[in-house]
């Protein structure tokens, strides 16, 4: 299950680097050495936390422990998004391959 996470993580980073094809060919392209900014680093740090499976923020929460989870039922509303998380997280390495090819200057 984890390792199918990593895939379909890895491969919505790859349609986020797809998205920006155009752009990215053309930085790559140039002679000039590739520069970095703060999007490329943002880019970075968001795979990162794309790539963590969500079953490790279940345990951390306590609210794999159903259906009696640690903390009561107020902090079970917040926690209860955890479980579409790992659509989140898709989302989030699509916007990361996108913001990593955005964050390469020429410059």
């Amino acid at each position: 299950m984890i390792l199918y996470h990593g895939i379909a993580i890895i491969l919505c980073f790859v349609l986020g680097l797809l998205l920006e094809h155009q752009s990215l060919i053309q930085r790559l392209s140039h002679k000039e050495k590739l520069k970095t900014s703060f999007s490329f680093y943002l880019g970075l740090i968001l795979l990162a936390l794309a790539l963590v499976p969500p079953v490790f923020y279940l345990v951390y929460l306590g609210s794999i422990h159903s259906p009696f989870p640690k903390g009561g039922v107020g902090i079970n509303m917040f926690t209860g998004l955890f479980n579409q998380f790992s659509n989140v997280q898709a989302i989030l390495s699509v916007m990361a391959g996108s913001l990593i090819v955005k964050g390469l200057n020429t410059k």
